[in-house]
């Protein structure tokens, strides 16, 4: 994590998520809070959502908890085009944790 932050200073967010995004650390909320920043970088802003997202169900931290709860009022949808977008993005990653879990299953 430590060296995709500087990546993302060197590089750019692109390369330093792609340094994090194949790891394991879903139940770490600074991944989660990590990747969101450099997808909000990026303007991938449903995306970056849903991690703050993710981050925030993670931490019990009030003082963190209030700034990813700002993170996530700044990025929120504005327009109808916004909350398609959201809405779409959300269904199919959804859709395909279900999916995934179903093959672990199966």
């Amino acid at each position: 994590m430590n060296r995709a932050i500087a990546v993302a200073e060197i590089d750019g967010p692109e390369a330093a998520l792609e340094l994090i995004d194949h790891l394991p650390l879903d139940g770490y909320r600074y991944f989660h809070s990590t990747r969101a920043d450099f997808l909000r970088r990026l303007g991938r802003l449903t995306e970056a959502r849903i991690a703050y997202g993710r981050a925030l169900a993670l931490t019990d931290n009030n003082l963190e908890r209030r700034f990813l709860e700002g993170r996530m009022l700044e990025l929120g949808p504005r327009s109808e085009a916004d909350w398609d977008e959201f809405w779409t993005y959300t269904l199919n990653d959804l859709k395909a944790t279900f999916e995934s879990g179903e093959e672990r299953s199966g």
